[in-house]
């Protein structure tokens, strides 16, 4: 998701919200978030209503920069350093465990392994 538009609408499904509830919720036409979210307009007027709306930061979601949300700040300043790719595969790990995919010893197992090398 490399644009305002995308990120947005990838939000607004995941959510599963209409345009024209999301344009209700925030005060504009459905016309204005559909030409958002296929970037055809440039109108960010609306930003700071769509994200608190879609849960998410409106910085994130204007350029993809930073946290997405609020809960996500500690893990931005304690991985900042890290690549983009580390960042997400270490997010993926812990959503992996969090969703019971993967067990937490067997990630303290391998988390053990690599710092021991």
């Amino acid at each position: 998701m490399s644009t305002f538009g995308e990120r947005m609408k990838h939000e607004r499904r995941t959510l599963n919200i209409t345009q024209a509830a999301l344009a209700k919720t925030v005060g504009a036409a459905q016309q204005t978030i559909h030409q958002i979210e296929n970037d055809v307009g440039r109108d960010t007027r609306f930003a700071i209503q769509i994200a608190q709306a879609l849960g998410v930061n409106a910085e994130w979601l204007k350029t993809g920069v930073g946290p997405k949300t609020q809960a996500d700040w500690r893990w931005y300043l304690d991985t900042h350093g890290l690549s983009e790719d580390t960042r997400e595969a270490l997010r993926e790990m812990i959503a992996a465990v969090l969703a019971g995919r993967f067990s937490e010893r067997r990630l303290l197992v391998l988390m053990r392994t690599f710092l021991d090398d």
